[in-house]
């Protein structure tokens, strides 16, 4: 009589299923963990950032007679050049790092990764094209790639994000191929060529599956690159403009007041470095998780 074996699953609460151990391997860490503490608060902020603070009230009315005033309960960051709260104009300010940075990310992984795939596992003059393609693309610095192409698309969120995305794409495909050259030399892969299963199919089934957790990784810490590229380009006029309140904008228009309200310009400059730490943090703990050779 055959005998029945009940699956395993991928989580269980003792910490011996897939996940359940890349869970133990972070929650050892309490660097890992206060990096992961950031993104679920910043993540939180965002969401629930209208719950938070009123946007028509708070984030973009002018109020004259509160101009530049200090931290205090009734403002806990101050209020800015416009008499806006400061505090409100970070929490909803989240929405738009949290978007770019996961957008470009998104994007840059999943095009990356189909063109380093293609590279490494068909080889010969098609990675030679498309490495120098690669190569031709990776000599222009991001930043000056984006603000060309920035000034061809025309300012605005959404084209800040194609910018940027389209920027970093080399750079993350040359990761890809690297990561996906020693998947193209495994037994399964030889297995699979021998069985006659189409080189698509062994791409999107096999390789990318198998490189998916360390190129997660890279797109973790990536994240935290993006974040600031976008500040960057927001700050001197580029990116997302006034009156919303992302973390460059408000920058700029800190840069007059800075010496006389120090708080203007601290306080989204703490939001953009503290939530860039939490990604490079949790990006950290997560290749530790990932990849043996990396631990102790």
């Amino acid at each position: 009589m055959k005998k029945w074996r009940k699956k395993q699953p991928a989580f269980r609460l003792d910490g011996s299923g897939r996940f359940g151990d890349i869970w133990y391997s972070l929650s050892q860490s309490k660097v890992t963990m206060l990096g992961l503490s950031i993104v679920l608060l910043v993540c939180f902020m965002a969401v629930f950032a209208d719950a938070i603070a009123d946007y028509d009230t708070r984030v973009i009315m002018q109020n004259a007679k509160e101009r530049l005033q200090g931290p205090s309960l009734a403002h806990w960051f101050g209020t800015d050049a416009f008499g806006r709260d400061i505090f409100a104009r970070i929490i909803h300010g989240s929405r738009y790092s949290l978007a770019i940075g996961l957008a470009c990310s998104a994007i840059s992984l999943v095009c990356g990764s189909a063109i380093g795939a293609v590279a490494a596992y068909l080889g010969g003059k098609v990675d030679n094209i498309i490495m120098r393609i690669l190569d031709i693309v990776t000599c222009i610095p991001a930043m000056v790639l984006a603000l060309a192409l920035i000034s061809a698309l025309g300012q605005g969120f959404w084209n800040l994000v194609l910018a940027i995305s389209l920027a970093t794409i080399a750079s993350f495909a040359r990761v890809a191929r690297s990561v996906i050259l020693s998947i193209v030399q495994q037994d399964f892969i030889e297995a699979a060529k021998a069985c006659g299963v189409g080189k698509v199919r062994t791409i999107v089934v096999y390789i990318i599956p198998n490189a998916i957790g360390l190129l997660v990784v890279q797109t973790t810490m990536n994240i935290a690159a993006l974040i600031i590229a976008a500040a960057a380009l927001s700050f001197i006029g580029m990116g997302v403009q006034p009156p919303a309140p992302e973390w460059g904008t408000m920058l700029a228009e800190s840069r007059a007041f800075m010496r006389l309200y120090p708080h203007y310009v601290i306080f989204p400059g703490l939001a953009i470095v503290v939530t860039s730490l939490g990604f490079n943090l949790l990006g950290d703990g997560l290749a530790e998780a990932l990849d043996p050779r990396m631990k102790d």
